[in-house]
């Protein structure tokens, strides 16, 4: 999901509250932040997500252009940006 800036990322994970475990038979999610604020997160975001799990990538726009994720299926661009 792109969205504009640090704070929405912020918002949205805050919102998400994903659960740790599955529903049903659909496997479990797992949410990663895709910032410069967030070191940790993004060699992660890289790998496979464990157990089957499905990930959840939050970040900026500027992703769209700058790199590439294999395993991403669907992309959701909110359509706002940040104008100076």
């Amino acid at each position: 999901m792109f969205l504009p800036g640090y704070e929405d990322i912020l918002r949205v994970r805050d919102r998400f509250r994903v659960e740790e475990g599955s529903v049903g038979d659909r496997p479990k999610c797992r949410l990663y932040l895709l910032h410069s604020q967030f070191r940790n997160d993004c060699k992660a975001v890289f790998k496979p997500a464990p157990d089957r799990a499905r990930k959840v990538i939050l970040a900026t726009n500027i992703a769209e252009s700058s790199i590439t994720i294999e395993d991403v299926v669907y992309v959701i661009d909110t359509g706002r940006a940040k104008q100076v």
